[in-house]
Order: structure tokens, then C-alpha cells, then sequence
């Protein structure tokens, strides 16, 4: 069955599917070895803070990088016509798929911040608890509940 002869709903559905599974496999042995780099490289740089006060940062961090990509995926809005049409397709494709990957590396960071020693499986998990619990509460949101 094509994708043009599934109801709106099934798209939908289909779509957070594919992009749970890619989030997930975005999730690689690397960028947690990454996350806890960049957790270890802040610790460094402030050794006086506070695990909280660190903690922080990361999220700060993470917001000016998704305001970033929020503008840049919003600028094509700028050129009428062609531009809105771009913006709303392609702009908003890759906005939540790089949302996703900033939710998925604050959440390593945070991680590998307050229980580094958790074993990578368990990392992952919370991982997906945490995407999906996102995903989840973003349909309910789109959906007016």
C-alpha cells in the first residue's frame, strides 16, 4: 500500500514511526562517546560549578543551537510563495529531525552529567522514554488534547 492511499492519520502515524526509528538509530556508541567529551570539556572549563550549574550550560547550550536551526529553517519564509511552500515542507522535515538529535544529545550530556556510569544500554533507554514521551506529547498537543 502507498503512502497516497493511507488516510492522513495512518501518514502521520507512519511518519513518528520513521522518525523514532531514525532517531533512535542516530544514537550510536559515538555520540555518546561525544556527549561525554563535551560533559568531561565543560567540567574542565568550570571546575568550581556545581553539577546543576553545569547542567545549565548544556541546556542553554542546546536551546541557542535549536534557535538557530528554528531560524534558518524559517528563513525561506521570507521569499513569497515559493519560500512559505519550501519552509513548510522541507524547512519543518528538518526541523524535527534536528530537534530530535539536540533532545537526543542534551539527554547523553545530561546523562553522562549526573550518572556517568550508567551502562549504555540503560543509556539508551531513557533515551527512548524520553523521545518518545516528546513525540508523544507533541501528537496530543497537534491534535488539540
Amino acid at each position: 500500500m502507498s503512502d497516497s492511499n493511507l488516510t492522513p492519520a495512518t501518514q502521520e502515524e507512519n511518519f513518528l514511526t520513521k522518525l523514532m526509528q531514525e532517531t533512535m538509530q542516530t544514537m550510536t556508541h559515538a555520540d555518546e562517546e561525544e556527549a561525554l567529551t563535551r560533559v568531561q570539556t565543560l567540567r574542565q572549563k568550570f571546575p568550581q560549578a556545581t553539577t546543576d550549574e553545569l547542567a545549565e550550560k548544556l541546556i542553554r547550550h542546546k536551546c541557542i543551537q535549536a534557535g538557530a536551526i528554528g531560524a534558518v529553517t524559517a528563513s525561506p519564509t521570507m521569499i513569497p510563495g515559493l519560500g512559505t511552500v519550501v519552509a513548510l515542507t522541507f524547512g519543518t522535515a528538518v526541523d524535527i529531525r534536528m530537534m530530535y538529535k539536540l533532545q537526543g544529545e542534551l539527554v547523553l550530556e545530561l546523562i553522562n552529567l549526573y550518572a556517568p556510569t550508567l551502562a549504555l544500554e540503560n543509556k539508551r533507554n531513557v533515551l527512548m522514554v524520553v523521545t518518545g514521551i516528546s513525540i508523544g506529547a507533541n501528537r496530543v498537543l497537534s491534535e488539540g488534547g
